[in-house]
């Protein structure tokens, strides 16, 4: 399927080196400083804004979760292709389950869970850095999604720049708690964005408001693969000679699979099925 084929190539290029100590280190810190605002106490997951990515220019479009006192997170949608997604899911209409909502998700999430829903990376993680937490909603958890990928550990870059985007959403979560409209549009299309800039003869980024519309929706190319031929007419002259009607669809295996050290992802299916005899 060209959806799997295109966004494996792009995890396959994706830089996976592990974050290094100190990216972990400033990511749970920025994940603590932003539980402890508790933003969703006024935010809502369509107040949504973005956060410029100050390596690829890409933009990050965030929104904070936990409004509805169930999930309690910062998701940040990545690009114009993550924004879909979003904007699929916010819909409600695009999606049969909840699984095919997260198969077709670009993002990175911080989310504080209860504490059965770490893996044992986390676990070392945490007690590396002498962290202690305690209750439901409390541990920090750091995933990345990919569409057709299971949720996975961050690269160095990933846990990068969700720390920007943490303490970025800080920034505008106060804000927006004094001036509601803040992250109302002037106009349509158009989304309030976090834009960094080099500070001049220092190190660091300094940060600026801007309204800004998404970049168009990049199709992927469509791949067609060579026909064997041969092959072909053999499956042909096994099969009976006779009119029928045939009920095709194609979806997601609900388990993952992992060759190797790769991230692991879920395979499509392809069921073809007589619809007389089933």
């Amino acid at each position: 399927m060209t959806i799997i084929k295109k966004h494996r190539e792009e995890v396959l290029k994706m830089n996976d080196k592990p974050p290094s100590i100190q990216e972990w280190k400033d990511l749970y810190e920025a994940a603590i400083e932003f539980k402890k605002i508790k933003p969703w106490n006024w935010m809502w997951d369509t107040d949504i804004f973005g956060v410029q990515n100050p390596v690829t220019g890409e933009t990050g479009y965030c929104c904070v979760m936990g409004g509805a006192g169930e999930h309690f997170a910062l998701a940040v949608y990545l690009g114009s292709e993550g924004l879909n997604g979003y904007l699929k899911l916010q819909s409600k209409k695009n999606y049969p389950s909840l699984e095919d909502m997260l198969n077709f998700q670009k993002l990175l999430m911080a989310s504080f869970e209860d504490r059965e829903y770490l893996q044992k990376e986390d676990f070392q993680l945490i007690k590396k850095f002498n962290l202690n937490f305690s209750g439901p909603n409390s541990w920090p958890l750091f995933r990345s999604y990919r569409p057709g990928y299971y949720p996975w550990y961050l690269t160095g870059e990933e846990a990068t720049y969700l720390t920007l985007c943490l303490n970025q959403a800080i920034d505008v979560a106060l804000r927006f708690k004094d001036d509601p409209d803040l992250l109302t549009p002037p106009r349509e299309n158009h989304y309030f964005v976090r834009v960094p800039k080099l500070k001049k003869g220092k190190t660091g980024l300094s940060w600026r408001d801007m309204w800004m519309e998404p970049l168009p929706l990049q199709k992927g190319e469509i791949i067609v693969e060579p026909i064997d031929e041969v092959r072909l007419a053999k499956i042909k002259r096994r099969i009976p000679h006779r009119q029928g009607v045939w009920e095709v669809d194609y979806f997601y295996y609900s388990e993952p699979i992992r060759e190797k050290e790769e991230r692991p992802f879920y395979p499509y299916i392809t069921l073809w099925v007589d619809q007389h005899s089933g």
